[in-house]
């Protein structure tokens, strides 16, 4: 029987000083200043879960984040369908999950639907509020939180995140070859975080 993504931390709580990546795996990398990758980016949904096809695969299992970027129109309804939450449109930040844009609202002319799989920690939710390309290639994921500051415990519960962000902070197709460095919140976590055309299939 194929098991579960991502992999659940020790069963009681472990309480981490905040700072650290919400929802991060045991091996992952301390958090350090990050550039402001939010402009330019535009929160549309908040889901619970990866997307089935992920969370199903075991190969998946081993990665911090999936940054999945729909380069067309066919595979921006795609991963609009796959991955938007229903009902209405929710104000505020995206804390929990539901629905805070329109597919309506992304000008596919200059902007890409992007998803991105992580998790965060069930006592300090989390959003990724930023996608970015550095010069050079690197590409840099941001999250917001409403209490940076907090302390959280290190339960990892899996959500994504759909955006719509400008196309000139995304690589081209053409770049993801060989994968890019990532950073998430400035820290590095490279082959973990694969940037792929939607959609991503981990067994290639």
């Amino acid at each position: 029987m194929r098991r579960s993504l991502p992999v659940v931390l020790t069963a009681f709580a472990v309480v981490l000083v905040a700072g650290c990546t919400a929802g991060s795996r045991e091996d992952a990398p301390a958090p350090t200043k990050s550039v402001a990758a939010a402009a330019g980016t535009v929160v549309l949904g908040k889901a619970d879960g990866w997307r089935p096809a992920l969370a199903a695969d075991t190969d998946a299992g081993s990665h911090y984040a999936v940054v999945e970027i729909a380069y067309d129109a066919a595979s921006a309804r795609r991963a609009w369908a796959e991955n938007a939450p229903t009902g209405p449109v929710r104000p505020g930040p995206p804390v929990e999950p539901g629905l805070y844009g329109r597919f309506e609202d992304v000008d596919l002319a200059r902007q890409r639907v992007v998803v991105v799989s992580t998790g965060q920690s069930g006592t300090c939710p989390s959003w990724v509020s930023g996608v970015a390309v550095r010069p050079g290639g690197t590409v840099e994921l941001t999250q917001g939180s409403l209490d940076p500051t907090a302390t959280c415990t290190a339960d990892h519960r899996p959500y994504r995140t759909v955006l719509a962000v400008d196309v000139e902070r995304l690589p081209a197709p053409g770049d993801l070859t060989p994968p890019p460095t990532v950073l998430v919140d400035g820290s590095e976590v490279g082959s973990r975080v694969p940037v792929v055309a939607y959609p991503f299939d981990p067994a290639g």
